[in-house]
């Protein structure tokens, strides 16, 4: 079974159990190459097939990245293959540390201060949020944005392929 599925399989079990908002799940992979890729997210809300994520997290433990991909290249394959979310994804940035960003186009977005997704690459994780502008000035507030089980898995297994090491691909 696949990361993605795991992870909404998680999610399914917490809400089915009552735990209290938000909620928290969490699933890995152990990869051949001796890596393992967790996945983590958290939902303000969740019902049968959807959940209102907060944020996903996406991360790879024990494999050597530093002759792997950059994470601007891990960033742009990333926006190119999550073409299933209301907005369209382009790279942005790699900021000094060496962090990739992507962000939803403007040509996609219905307003100047609309909320748009980020996504911020490393070459070992991936985060993705949704942001709102403030109306006053400058800053944003992180909110929750609804995604189905099948774009939840999409998005998990996307980040993931992103990240493992090119053996371990799916």
């Amino acid at each position: 079974m696949s990361l993605g599925k795991r992870l909404v399989q998680s999610a399914q079990k917490e809400s089915a159990l009552g735990r209290p908002l938000p909620l928290e799940a969490s699933a890995s992979e152990a990869l051949t190459s001796g890596a393992t890729v967790s996945a983590r997210a958290s939902f303000a809300d969740a019902d049968k097939y959807t959940k209102l994520t907060e944020k996903i997290q996406v991360s790879l433990e024990g494999a050597n990245t530093s002759r792997g991909p950059t994470p601007q290249e891990r960033a742009e394959r990333f926006a190119q293959g999550a073409t299933y979310l209301s907005e369209s994804l382009q790279y942005v940035e790699t900021d000094a540390g060496g962090m990739a960003t992507v962000r939803s186009t403007p040509e996609t977005m219905s307003g100047r201060r609309s909320a748009y997704f980020e996504a911020q690459i490393k070459n070992d994780e991936v985060t993705l949020q949704r942001f709102q502008p403030s109306e006053r000035g400058p800053g944003r507030t992180s909110v929750p944005f609804p995604l189905s089980d099948d774009i939840l898995s999409r998005v998990v297994e996307d980040a993931a392929n992103v990240l493992k090491p090119r053996r371990d691909r799916s």
